[in-house]
């Protein structure tokens, strides 16, 4: 049996764009369409796939950025202030939304806020200990 996932919509607001892309960008597509009566051709077959358990969050990668190919994991435990630093410059690569979610459930926080206090010190040219040195 083919991969639903490969599957594409062939009408509609996302006409041409695959079952799994439709999942991770737009996952409430199928609950507006059953609201407003819409059923574009692939409707069915998708509210299949989107009923199957997915690919982990974590697991999920960049599609954009200095991060792209990187899995949300990765990024969450090399680069914890990313998601802050993006936000603070506008910057929103392919995927950010979906990372902050991972982050929020699975991220940590405390080293996130330790590593943008500690950007802050260098971009202000004012040096901040890090106070573990000394633990």
């Amino acid at each position: 049996m083919a991969d639903l996932g490969n599957e594409r919509f062939y009408s509609g607001r996302h006409r041409g764009k695959t079952f799994s892309w439709v999942a991770r960008n737009d996952p409430s597509y199928h609950l507006r369409c059953e609201a407003t009566g819409f059923n574009p051709e692939g409707m069915e077959r998708y509210r299949e796939y989107f009923g199957r358990p997915r690919v982990e969050l974590g697991s999920e990668c960049f599609e954009s950025g200095g991060y792209r190919g990187k899995t949300f994991s990765w990024v969450a435990r090399n680069d914890p202030s990313y998601h802050l630093r993006c936000e603070a410059t506008g910057y929103n690569p392919v995927g950010m939304e979906r990372y902050r979610r991972y982050f929020a459930q699975y991220g940590d926080h405390n080293t996130a806020a330790r590593g943008e206090r500690d950007a802050l010190g260098c971009i202000l040219g004012i040096y901040v200990p890090d106070y573990t040195e000394f633990e």
